[in-house]
């Protein structure tokens, strides 16, 4: 079995998304409502995201992902 990677681009694939996405996480605490809209930016593109990763998803999977990229970024900082 092969281990499948995504990147965020993988999910949010236009700046527009990634920059809702970005909108989203600096106006809200981790653990509040990010989730729940995050799973609202991600779930009318889910078909595009299946078929980009080449696998059926789930979209409150892919919020938490996103998030956690996120949280990533800011701890590290965004551009490295």
């Amino acid at each position: 079995m092969t281990d499948k990677t995504m990147t965020i681009r993988d999910i949010l694939s236009t700046d527009k998304l990634l920059a809702e996405a970005v909108r989203l996480y600096e106006h809200n605490e981790i653990g509040s409502n990010l989730h729940s809209q995050l799973v609202k930016l991600i779930e009318p593109h889910m078909d595009e995201i299946n078929k980009r990763l080449g696998q059926e998803n789930d979209v409150s999977y892919l919020a938490y992902a996103v998030e956690y990229a996120l949280m990533q970024a800011t701890r590290r900082g965004i551009d490295g």
